[in-house]
């Protein structure tokens, strides 16, 4: 896929890392001029990212990554798919950093999913 700029082809990392910026931008309600405000970066640029346009440094995707209050490690784990095991462990780690009505919201959904289970 040609970027239509300048010749150069997106990798499919680069479009997959894209499609999970803007996904977690707009799941944030977040225009893009602002989340590029919040991460010091120009709204062209992030646009360009988010199409998986070019390259992207390790530095502008750390900015990006705190702008949206995640660590980098969170931001480019799109695609990976967790063992149980893993799954289970994530579910743990976050669990502290729920609001207590959004933790009540979580198990009553997970009840009502493992309930519907023969």
């Amino acid at each position: 896929m040609s970027d239509g700029k300048n010749g150069r082809k997106a990798g499919e990392a680069g479009l997959r890392l894209g499609k999970r910026i803007r996904a977690l931008r707009t799941g944030r309600n977040l225009s893009q001029e602002r989340l590029a405000g919040l991460a010091g970066l120009s709204a062209k640029f992030l646009g360009e990212v988010e199409r998986g346009q070019g390259n992207i440094s390790i530095d502008k995707l750390e900015k990006i990554a705190a702008a949206l209050q995640m660590g980098l490690n969170e931001l480019i784990e799109a695609g990976h798919e967790l063992s149980l095991t893993e799954l289970r462990a994530e579910i743990a780690r976050l669990t502290p950093k729920l609001s207590p009505t959004d933790a009540k919201i979580i198990y009553r959904t997970m009840k009502i999913m493992a309930e519907a289970r023969p």
